[in-house]
């Protein structure tokens, strides 16, 4: 089903910003906050930051970035 042009500019942002607090993360914030596509606010800390990763993907897949098979892990 494709987007109409309104949500997926809205989506693009979305994932931009969820992007940049992936980045803040990573680089040493404690805790970011991201509007998520729902219009809340979400807090995300090293500790959740497998959430906001899932987040990431969703976002990626709606949008037709990625298919909806996520990434293959392996353990040893």
């Amino acid at each position: 089903m494709a987007l109409i042009p309104e949500d997926e500019e809205r989506l693009r942002r979305y994932l931009s910003e969820a992007r940049d607090a992936l980045h803040r993360v990573s680089i040493g914030r404690q805790k970011v906050q991201v509007r998520a596509d729902t219009g809340e606010t979400v807090q995300y800390s090293p500790a959740t930051v497998s959430d906001l990763r899932a987040y990431i993907a969703d976002l990626e897949t709606r949008l037709g970035i990625r298919s909806g098979r996520g990434p293959i892990q392996l353990a040893f």
